[in-house]
């Protein structure tokens, strides 16, 4: 058992029996990479520093039901990605009432919008990731921010490995196809 494995369980009984300071602790070694999967999946800052808050509480909730024969990260980061898949849904259920309101606005002024300005690659890249459902930015920032494998996906997101793998690939396919002005990719 690794070393971090034995201090995750550690700290979740001292929090379990109450201590505070132990609860900081496990809020610190996770934070970072919480947020990092936030960002990935939600691509705005606010909104994953409010989801990863929102995991914190909902794990600290949680504690009880979490099975201390299993490795805690695994546990957590699906918490997190959860969260964020919810907090997902809402920002498109948000951004679909904003943009009705704004088409509604354009029609009733009789007026387009300005056509947006080209941006630079790593806008394009968001661009396309806002396209993309929240599921599969969760693969993709799984995969590639957090550098887990197939198997560690499938099991942060309760999926087959298969799934993950088709998943990647329609992300791949799909940012050559939204990209491919910026960059050679075959």
């Amino acid at each position: 058992m690794a070393i971090g494995d034995l201090l995750d369980r550690q700290l979740v009984k001292r929090i379990l029996k109450g201590d505070e300071k132990a609860a900081d602790v496990l809020v610190r070694r996770y934070q970072a990479r919480a947020f990092q999967v936030a960002r990935a999946v939600l691509l705005e800052d606010e909104a994953a520093r409010d989801a990863v808050q929102d995991a914190f509480l909902r794990m600290i909730t949680s504690l009880r039901r979490y099975d201390h024969g299993q490795p805690f990260g695994p546990w957590f980061r699906r918490i997190v990605v959860n969260t964020c898949l919810n907090a997902a849904r809402e920002q498109v259920r948000r951004r679909r009432r904003e943009q009705q309101c704004a088409e509604e606005d354009s029609a009733r002024a009789g007026q387009d919008e300005d056509p947006a300005e080209r941006a630079d690659f790593r806008a394009a890249v968001e661009r396309a990731l806002e396209k993309l459902s929240p599921d599969l930015r969760a693969v993709f920032a799984l995969r590639v921010q957090q550098d887990l494998s197939y198997r560690e996906i499938a099991d942060v997101l309760g999926v087959p490995v298969g799934t993950v793998m088709s998943r990647l690939a329609r992300v791949r396919s799909f940012l050559r196809s939204e990209l491919k002005d910026y960059v050679n990719v075959r």
